[in-house]
Formats: structure tokens, sequence, C-alpha cells
């Protein structure tokens, strides 16, 4: 019994073995990007209850990046166990220190702006990519 058992396990690693080796490579995360677009902001509801009892919850106000065209972006997930490619984003919520970088002046302009991106995980991650923005530029 015990070798069957043995012998079971070994084909079960061996199998598992041949289908990874045979998937493709998963995409690299972007960790820094440069994106393009107009700055925006945008109002969501908030803590407590995020829409579900709109006259106790609070309004929260956050900044988007509208991007001036599609684009594919590879995220890590927050457990960072995978990357997931999110194809023809046209919006990214973003932040910064404010002491680094003011977005506020930049409401409603072309704007180069870089910083880490990543895939949102909280109640307050209003979209699905974020980004921390660590530069911010005006274009025409």
């Amino acid at each position: 019994m015990m070798g069957r058992a043995f012998l079971f396990a070994a084909l079960l690693a061996f199998a598992s073995s041949a289908s990874q080796a045979s998937s493709p490579e998963p995409a690299a995360p972007e960790l820094t990007r440069e994106l393009t677009g107009i700055i925006g902001t945008e109002t969501y509801y908030g803590p407590p209850n995020y829409g579900e009892d709109p006259q106790s919850d609070l309004l929260e106000t956050v900044y988007v990046l509208n991007l001036s065209s599609p684009t594919d972006i590879n995220a890590t997930t927050v457990d960072q166990m995978r990357v997931e490619t999110f194809e023809n984003v046209l919006k990214v919520q973003i932040y910064s220190n404010p002491d680094e970088v003011k977005l506020e002046p930049r409401i409603g302009k072309n704007v180069r702006v870089t910083g880490e991106i990543f895939h949102g995980f909280t109640g307050r991650d209003y979209s699905d990519l974020l980004m921390q923005v660590r530069s911010a530029e005006a274009t025409n």
C-alpha cells in the first residue's frame, strides 16, 4: 500500500511540474510607470458603509488620471503572488505626498506623471489600479 501511495505522489508531482513548464511566463509587474493624461477628481461614498447607507456615509473625493489613450498595465496583486494584466486602461486613481507633488493645482491639465503603480486593495481604493505619484510635469 505504501508503494502505491509513493508512486501516486511521484506521478502527481511530475504531472504538476510538466504543466508548469508548459505554461507561459507571467508578465512582469510594472512597479514604476510613466503615464500621460488629464488629472480630475471623482467623489464616492466612503466610510463607514461605502454607499450602503448614504445618509451616514462620508463623501470622499479622490484624484484620477484620465489617460490620453487606452493603455495595458501589469500590476501585482495585493498578496504579490501573481501579476494581473489590465488591458485598455482609461483611468487610474492617483495620490501623492503633498509635500512632494501637489495634485490640486494640476486638475484639468495635461500632465505626465511617474510613480509606483499597484492593484487596489482597500475600501478606499475606488479603481482597480492606483498610482503613488512621485513626479508630475505639464505636457501640451
